[in-house]
């Protein structure tokens, strides 16, 4: 792994990718149902991930190491408290059947300058992101699931229980001008940022 990135537990990185690949064609249904899905495939389980991929911000699926849940963000992300301690939560969530280490569904903000806090605050890659698309209506109602690299895993359009537009919005804000926003115009062969 890149050194700058030590805090990333490999083997649950590559398992949730993995289950986040599997979703592919699965994706198109009531969001509740979605999201469940997703937070399933980060390697997570039981009530402290209600927030989890039901806003514009908590959207990243962070792997990490058990050495770095502890680790507060002490001001390495814009807009997060400095403590930020998720410690106690990645542990009470935690899928052991992913593999060593913790997950939990991270907050973007700072994804721009890489500054997030999956990046900044526990040194790790992030296994998948959910992006909302603009879409050719400009709905924000597709949205793509992608990795580390921006590539796509799968790719859905929300029906029932989706997130406000406004969050859905909010997020399209945070990554357009990034490497994550690149699947909302190749997806499925379709521009879902038109």
């Amino acid at each position: 792994l890149d050194a700058d990135f030590s805090g990333t537990s490999a083997e649950r990185l590559d398992a949730a990718v993995a289950r986040a690949k599997d979703l592919a064609g699965r994706l198109s249904a009531d969001f509740d149902t979605t999201r469940a899905l997703l937070v399933d495939a980060c390697g997570l389980r039981g009530s402290r991930t209600a927030h989890c991929f039901s806003d514009a911000t908590h959207v990243d699926c962070c792997t990490m190491i058990d050495g770095v849940a502890n680790e507060l963000n002490g001001g390495r992300s814009p807009g997060i408290h400095p403590a930020n301690f998720l410690g106690d939560a990645i542990r009470s969530s935690v899928d052991p059947d992913l593999g060593p280490g913790g997950s939990w569904c991270t907050c973007q903000h700072g994804v721009a300058s890489g500054r997030d806090v999956c990046h900044a605050q526990f040194q790790s890659k992030i296994a998948f992101k959910l992006v909302w698309c603009p879409g050719p209506a400009r709905d924000f109602l597709a949205f793509a699931v992608v990795d580390e690299e921006g590539n796509e895993l799968a790719s859905g359009s929300a029906g029932n229980g989706a997130p406000p537009m406004e969050q859905r919005r909010a997020n399209w804000a945070m990554v357009q001008s990034t490497k994550f926003a690149a699947a909302c115009t190749s997806t499925s062969g379709t521009s879902l940022s038109a």
